[in-house]
């Protein structure tokens, strides 16, 4: 993974863009740096799980920060996360919110990747990804 440094060698925080489902962006959300959470695990170059978290508040220098109205559950974020060995260029990721109960000034994100939360909801009935009898078929194609 590769993580962009500034001069003095220290990491560079992501910009986490905010977007529709159909991909289009609403914008750049400005988070709290030190909630920001990316998981990704990785086996024989696929990718098995990406999770994300982060923490956005309402405020910042006493104005409401922007899109803190857009910032709402199925919307995607998108993140720039470079991984070279499987050609990644950055991870789009379906967002659960739930605000903070204390005073209702922070948004608690949560985002599964977009792809298996798309796959989450399809009930797939006698499909065969894989398997022994579905790579001895005559038009498999590895």
């Amino acid at each position: 993974m590769i993580i962009e440094k500034d001069l003095v060698k220290q990491p560079v925080p992501p910009t986490i863009s905010l977007a529709y489902k159909n991909g289009h962006i609403i914008g750049n959300l400005i988070y709290e740096e030190t909630s920001l959470t990316v998981k990704v695990e990785l086996e024989d170059n696929y990718i098995l799980l990406s999770e994300m978290s982060c923490d956005i508040h309402k405020y910042l220098n006493n104005k409401i920060v922007p899109y803190w109205d857009e910032i709402k559950n199925f919307k995607l974020l998108y993140i720039p996360i470079e991984i070279p060995h499987i050609g990644s260029k950055g991870f789009w990721y379906e967002i659960t919110v739930t605000i903070d109960d204390a005073d209702s000034t922070i948004k608690h994100i949560t985002g599964t990747l977009a792809q298996y939360a798309e796959l989450d909801h399809v009930n797939n009935y006698d499909v065969e990804i894989r398997t022994q009898s579905d790579i001895e078929r005559d038009d498999y194609d590895s």
